[in-house]
């Protein structure tokens, strides 16, 4: 049932990408392999890890949202981008939100990673 449903969507994105690199085989394995990526990482928890850099990202962006005496601190500027872009979907969007939306940015991230990848191998 779903490789039929996953087929059938296949068959309308391949009519809208005609003329495209992407073939029936390339669609399909990349809706499937998000199907699953999507699966194993929702509904999803919290770790002390990003929430504290999400904490960092909110603060660059808005300084004015934690007090005098936090405890979000570090100094590395290698997180500038990540910490723009993130830091301006939390001030937007709220943390749940920009949590959620971390996570599907990853699982696409993989996803074109690793149809490439299986694509190259074929």
């Amino acid at each position: 049932m779903l490789t039929r449903k996953l087929s059938s969507i296949a068959n309308r994105a391949e009519i809208a990408l005609e003329g495209f690199f992407l073939s029936r085989r390339t669609i399909q394995l990349g809706l499937t392999t998000f199907a699953i990526l999507f699966l194993l990482s929702f509904p999803t928890l919290w770790n002390g890890n990003e929430e504290n850099y999400l904490m960092l990202a909110h603060k660059t962006v808005d300084p004015s949202a934690f007090p005098a005496n936090h405890a979000v601190f570090d100094a590395s500027r290698g997180r500038v981008i990540f910490e723009f872009l993130m830091g301006t979907s939390i001030f937007w969007f709220g943390y749940e939100i920009t949590h959620a939306i971390g996570r599907l940015m990853s699982v696409i991230g993989y996803v074109v990673t690793l149809v490439l990848l299986f694509n190259f191998l074929k």
